[in-house]
């Protein structure tokens, strides 16, 4: 969203009875911002669905994450609610909180309220209670003038969609103008300014200040000089960014950022090996004291009839183990000597309660976090996030969030420090690059998600943020609404819907890194994300996998940036960040300092030229995923 679009914020106070016309106000939204994207209008929906529990009277604790609207759409029909302390239920609340804005500000502010009038017949004397209370609700409202009826859903659709339209309209003309387009920009800050990055009250540094206009910063530091191609000399430069979301300092040299070369491709003449080729050298290759050449050609050949080839014909098992594994391996020969295509493998392993048709969630023979470490997977036979589907990503998803909630109730997870949940590539073997593969150091070749996290007291990059969040919030300022708002300004956002953002990170750790944030306010942890959210991260997810697929990266991590599962700060949302193995090192997502060949810009270049051809083919298996494309 560019800096003169105009944002429209809509809320929508509800009971539970009526969460189909909730669904359906969610998808007039996105309609209506497809037609008015031309006019630099964005409608963003604002709700709680699931609100995440914090301290003093619950209902203030919502209030707190409605935030600001301008338009607040209410929905009635048979079931009234429960008092809050201030009000007969959280709807009237609501209600009269916005009330009171829009008699203070009539010509900036919009009130829409609907009561639905399909019969029904009363069960018990609860249920006659509420509707009454519904009726008392209703003759107050009626004399305000701010109601409308409905009976049936196509009808409700129809009425929120003509009122908004107007609605908007009406707001368009009475705001006040904005300000021609600027595109955030990215200032420059000398080593000696690193003060100006400090984030108030806290020892934190950020190279966002949501404080300052806001912009971007980035240090500049002059450094070793070198001398170019002709030996004459050169001066050399680093670009230091202090990540806005985690603990880390992110350096890219001047003219490290300027190489041409140092991009690794596959072995050209192993590239050359065809499948009439094999056969001719092969015999002459197996003797033991060849078996290392065998297992050299096993790993780097990326032709599928040759590795399959090998495989048949090598007498060596380790030979045939690493030929298996070599993502060119023909999708046969990967189900084959896929354990976890094994179902006498899943069968001991699997943990029962947790586990579907479609999905299997078992502990990790391997632990490698402290406190729990788990894997679930699909059980097709998928074994290249190329070939993965959407909906093999929600139901992972779904499985992850009803087997934490079943530990959490049982306060099996209350000390855990967040959750680090990741993609796994499936790849371990010698580094080719991204045109190929990389080494990410799995070891398992079924796709698949781990997830894992740590005994109370643990480090947690989510602390970080966390102490970020907090202080920002004390003085009133939502760090987090601002970073999205900079990072749309600056045109990083690829793709939102009303629940999330996928996004360039201002502070990658690897080339080509992506980002999604949970838009909902102090969203903390998985557990408090609901199904709607879900749903979109997991399109984000199957987006990510396209866009990647067309850049020709085949080895990624997903890390989630979360507070602990029993810790909430003011402001914080997760984050869920995509790296990249595209160069010839292990990445630890727990170091403070990355060294990286490119900038922000860069990516956002690269994501462009692909971009057109990523919508043309989703165009074909979802319109709700190309709607919401931002780039």
């Amino acid at each position: 969203m560019e800096n003169n679009t105009r944002k429209i914020r809509i809320f929508v106070a509800s009971p539970h009875d009526v969460d189909m016309e909730r669904e359906r106000v969610k998808k007039i939204i996105d309609n209506l911002n497809s037609v008015y994207s031309g006019r630099n209008i964005y409608i963003e929906f604002k709700g709680w669905e699931i609100f995440v529990p914090g301290m003093g009277r619950p209902q203030e604790v919502i209030n707190q994450q409605i935030g600001q609207f301008d338009i607040f759409i209410g929905i009635m029909w048979k079931w009234f609610g429960k008092p809050t302390g201030i009000a007969d239920s959280g709807t009237e609340e609501e209600f009269r909180n916005a009330f009171s804005e829009w008699k203070a500000d009539k010509a900036n502010k919009k009130i829409l309220f609907y009561f639905c009038q399909r019969p029904f017949m009363p069960q018990k004397f609860e249920e006659i209670e509420q509707m009454n209370k519904v009726l008392t609700f209703k003759k107050e409202l009626e004399g305000a003038g701010v109601i409308a009826t409905f009976s049936e859903l196509e009808e409700f659709s129809d009425l929120v969609g003509q009122h908004l339209a107007i609605s908007i309209d009406e707001l368009n003309e009475s705001l006040p103008p904005i300000a021609p387009s600027q595109r955030t920009e990215i200032a420059e800050l000398e080593f000696n300014d690193v003060d100006q990055l400090n984030v108030p009250n806290t020892n934190k540094y950020s190279s966002f200040h949501p404080s300052n206009a806001p912009h971007f910063y980035r240090l500049v530091i002059g450094t070793t000089p070198g001398r170019d191609s002709q030996n004459n000399p050169l001066e050399n430069k680093v670009f230091i960014t202090r990540d806005p979301v985690r603990p880390f300092e992110i350096q890219v040299g001047l003219t490290r950022n300027l190489r041409t070369e140092g991009e690794p491709e596959a072995i050209d003449h192993l590239k050359s090996i065809n499948l009439e080729k094999i056969k001719k050298m092969y015999p002459f290759i197996l003797e033991q004291e060849d078996e290392w050449i065998r297992m050299v050609l096993a790993e780097l050949v990326t032709e599928p009839a040759v590795v399959d080839h090998i495989h048949a014909n090598d007498p060596s098992d380790l030979v045939k183990k690493i030929a298996a594994k070599n993502p060119s391996a023909s999708e046969q020969l990967k189900q084959k000597n896929c354990k976890f295509c094994n179902p006498n493998f899943k069968y001991y392993r699997k943990i029962h309660s947790a586990t579907t048709n479609d999905t299997t969630v078992m502990a990790n023979d391997f632990p490698y976090g402290a406190f729990f470490h788990y894997l679930t997977f699909p059980n097709d036979p998928v074994h290249s996030w190329e070939d993965v589907q959407e909906e093999h990503l929600l139901k992972m998803n779904l499985q992850i969030f009803k087997h934490l909630k079943s530990e959490y109730d049982n306060n099996q997870l209350n000390g855990s420090a967040g959750i680090l949940f990741g993609f796994n590539s499936s790849i371990k073997h010698l580094v080719l690059g991204k045109k190929t593969r990389t080494s990410a150091g799995a070891s398992i070749e079924h796709v698949h998600k781990q997830i894992w996290g740590f005994a109370k007291g643990a480090f947690n990059i989510g602390d970080h943020l966390s102490e970020i969040c907090a202080s920002y919030d004390k003085s009133g300022i939502d760090y987090l609404e601002d970073y999205m708002e900079a990072l749309r300004s600056r045109h990083y956002v690829i793709w939102e819907d009303s629940n999330v953002m996928l996004y360039i990170p201002f502070g990658q750790i690897a080339i080509h890194e992506l980002q999604v944030i949970v838009k909902r306010r102090n969203s903390n942890n998985f557990l408090s994300l609901n199904v709607k959210e879900i749903e979109s991260l997991s399109q984000c997810e199957y987006l990510v996998t396209k866009i990647y697929k067309k850049i020709g990266i085949h080895s990624f991590n997903e890390v989630m940036i979360a507070e602990p599962f029993n810790m909430q700060s003011n402001g914080f949302r997760s984050i869920f960040s995509f790296i990249t193995r595209e160069v010839d090192f292990a990445v630890s997502e727990l170091n403070l300092l990355y060294v990286v060949d490119k900038f922000p810009e860069d990516t956002f270049e690269t994501i462009m030229e692909k971009l057109p051809i990523v919508k043309q083919e989703l165009s074909l298996e979802s319109n709700t995923i190309v709607n919401n494309f931002l780039l």
